[in-house]
């Protein structure tokens, strides 16, 4: 009768050339394994670190709202000495400290933006040390008087507005910065995936041929 070669692995020989392939496989395998282990731990830290920057975000805009209804209730309240319209002012006075906190415990590994939050905080003390004066001064001053006071709290309001803002585009290049870099590890994770599956592919095509021959 006609007689079939049996493959290699089933005579039981696996010359050099086919452990070759074996270790390559394995090694392509291995290595995959670990770049996307790298690259999942890579994206999960950038992604949080994202939303951190989201964070910070939304704590100088409530900052930056709280300060303006701030200002509206003390105007309010000068030109109608209704005690009814300092509530707006007396919460805010309590919750500015807050966010300031709240901001400088979101940015405790990076001097510089806690530095321009320090910055933030003593333009607030003074437009508040200021408000503090024109409410306690009510109704009972000169119309100059009070469009001059009215145009200082403006200044310093403004003060309180822009070093706000420089929080915020500080914290808008590092948002920049992080999308990038999620977005690069991903590209990379997934250009080596695609990569190391063709090679171990292409290898297993290679020792699996060599096996039948």
């Amino acid at each position: 009768g006609v007689h079939m070669p049996l493959p290699k692995v089933i005579r039981g020989v696996l010359p050099v050339r086919e452990w070759i392939g074996v270790i390559a496989v394995a090694v392509l395998l291995v290595g995959h394994t670990v770049l996307n282990y790298r690259n999942t731990v890579l994206i999960s830290d950038t992604v949080f670190r994202v939303g951190h920057s989201h964070l910070v975000d939304s704590r100088v805009a409530e900052l930056r709202a709280t300060a303006l209804a701030m200002q509206n209730s003390g105007r309010a309240y000068s030109a109608t000495g209704d005690d009814t319209l300092l509530d707006v002012y007396k919460a805010g006075k309590v919750k500015l400290p807050q966010l300031i906190v709240a901001l400088e415990m979101l940015t405790p590994d990076d001097p510089a933006q806690l530095h321009r939050i320090w910055e933030l905080d003593q333009a607030m003390k003074d437009w508040m040390y200021f408000q503090d004066g024109r409410v306690r001064q009510g109704r009972e001053i000169t119309p100059a008087v009070r469009a001059k006071a009215v145009t200082r709290g403006a200044q310093l309001m403004n003060e309180v507005q822009a070093r706000a803002q420089a929080v915020a585009d500080a914290e808008a290049v590092l948002l920049r910065e992080r999308n990038e870099r999620a977005r690069s590890a991903y590209l990379w994770s997934l250009y080596t995936g695609i990569a190391a599956g063709a090679l171990s592919l292409l290898v297993l095509l290679l020792f699996v041929r060599n096996l039948v021959q």
